[in-house]
């Protein structure tokens, strides 16, 4: 069942993607675009980028790193919270920092997944 995101009913969630490893942000935007329930709006390579995208996108979703290289994620996760009310935040992690599900869930965001290779 596909969760109500996008403003109207039948439209596409926008989606706001915010890593700075270019492959992943890429593979993550081929993956979407492969998707009709979604259009990925704009990509984000670091804090400041991706709290200008928001604000002049304003996504339905927001998908973010927890390690952008030099800025905290999480940090840069509630920024976008205080800016961006009404997007849902989905942080990705790496399996070895899934420890931090429970300070996400803590901080009102809606998911997190793993950033797994096999």
């Amino acid at each position: 069942m596909k969760m109500q995101l996008a403003e109207q009913e039948n439209a596409p969630i926008r989606a706001l993607i915010v890593d700075d490893h270019v492959i992943l942000r890429q593979g993550i935007c081929v993956m979407l675009s492969e998707d009709s329930d979604f259009d990925v709006v704009g990509e984000a390579e670091h804090e400041r980028e991706a709290l200008l995208l928001a604000m002049e996108l304003q996504p339905n979703i927001i998908l973010i790193d927890i390690c952008l290289g030099t800025t905290n994620g999480l940090d840069l996760a509630k920024q976008l919270l205080r800016s961006c009310p009404n997007t849902y935040i989905c942080c990705t992690a790496v399996p070895i920092m899934m420890n931090f599900s429970s300070m996400l869930y803590e901080s009102a965001y809606m998911a997190s997944c793993k950033k797994h290779c096999p």
